[in-house]
C-alpha cells in the first residue's frame, strides 16, 4: 500500500549522515509528498545536530486556508511566470513571488511552535 510521502523522513536522514565532511549546509526541496510534520520539525527546528536549522520548500496541498493566505498577497507583489525556449519567452499563464504568509494548523496550536516557528511563509509558483 502507498503512502504520501513513505519513508521520506529515514531516507533524508540517512542522505545526510553519508554526506562528506566538508558539507556545511544543506537545503531540502520536495513537492507535497514531503509535507509531513516530523520532517518539517526536524528541519525548521534545527534538530539535525551536524545541520541544525536546514532552510527547505516543501509544496502544500491548495486548501480552503491556504487560497485565503495567497489572496492576501498584494497583486503588485506577483509577476509573470515566463518560460524562454529557442531564445523567445513565452507566457504560461502561471505567476511567481508573492511571499504567502501561512503556518500548518498543527505548529499554529502548538503553544511552543507558534510563537516560534520559523516557517518563513510559502514563496513560490502559485
Amino acid at each position: 500500500m502507498y503512502r504520501r510521502g513513505y519513508q521520506n523522513l529515514r531516507v533524508f536522514q540517512e542522505a545526510l549522515e553519508v554526506l562528506p565532511k566538508g558539507v556545511q549546509k544543506v537545503y531540502f526541496k520536495s513537492n507535497t509528498a514531503a509535507y509531513q510534520k516530523e520532517l518539517l520539525i526536524i528541519v525548521a527546528e534545527g534538530q539535525n545536530e551536524r545541520f541544525r536549522v536546514i532552510e527547505f520548500a516543501v509544496g502544500v496541498d491548495v486548501t480552503a486556508e491556504f487560497k485565503k493566505a495567497v489572496a492576501a498577497v498584494e497583486e503588485k507583489e506577483w509577476h509573470p511566470l515566463e518560460r524562454e525556449i529557442e531564445g523567445r519567452k513565452l507566457a504560461t499563464g502561471q505567476e511567481w513571488g508573492g511571499e504567502v504568509c501561512f503556518v500548518p494548523t498543527w505548529a499554529a496550536r502548538s503553544q511552543k511552535r507558534s510563537l516560534a516557528y520559523p516557517f518563513p511563509g510559502y514563496s513560490g509558483v502559485i
